[in-house]
Parts: structure tokens; C-alpha cells; sequence
């Protein structure tokens, strides 16, 4: 009595994503010059290996970046001339032709 397990895979040539795999698998088989039995074991092989390269999910990268965000300071330490408050005084003409500025910009955004 053999020692293989077998499982039968079905292609139907009708429906397109089947047809494509078939036809991809033929040509790997003659590339490879192996069975399709060979060919398959090699393909899970390969996807099953890959899929353990990358255990983690996506609340996993979350979790990491929250993490490693927690400690950074947005906020500036020291004093600076660029985030101190000061009066800024415009001449009547600069004043107005900055009001327009800003209405125009503003009409862009409907």
C-alpha cells in the first residue's frame, strides 16, 4: 500500500481565473520540468514559508509605532524667537492688500 496522500484539484477552463492559473501552471511545469504533483508541493512550499516571514498584523505595526511615538516631544524645548509671539504691524495699504490675499484664498475653497 502506498504511503502517498492524494487530493484531486479541479481547473474549469470556462471560468477565466481558473483558465489563467492552468495555463500559468503549465508553463511553470515545463520551465521547472517536474509533474504537476511536483509543482504544487513546490508552490505550497514556498507560499507556507513565506506566510511565516511575517507573523504580524496590522494592530501589531500600530501598536509598535504608538509605542515608539509616545516619547517624542512635538513641542519645542527651547525658546525660540520663531515661536514667540510678537506684533506684527502693517502699514493701512498692507493691511488691506493682505485682507484681499486672504478673501481670495478663501474663495478658492468655495
Amino acid at each position: 500500500m502506498s504511503r502517498s496522500y492524494r487530493i484531486n484539484v479541479r481547473f474549469d477552463p470556462e471560468k477565466p481565473v481558473e483558465a489563467d492559473l492552468l495555463d500559468h501552471l503549465r508553463e511553470m511545469q515545463q520551465e521547472k520540468r517536474c509533474s504537476f504533483s511536483r509543482l504544487i508541493v513546490m508552490i505550497l512550499k514556498e507560499y507556507l514559508s513565506r506566510s511565516d516571514q511575517y507573523p504580524f498584523t496590522l494592530e501589531d505595526i500600530r501598536t509598535v509605532i504608538r509605542e515608539e511615538l509616545e516619547y517624542i516631544s512635538v513641542m519645542p524645548t527651547a525658546s525660540s524667537a520663531l515661536f514667540s509671539p510678537e506684533e506684527v504691524l502693517l502699514s493701512e495699504e498692507e493691511q488691506q492688500e493682505n485682507d484681499r490675499s486672504v478673501l481670495e484664498d478663501l474663495e478658492m475653497f468655495g
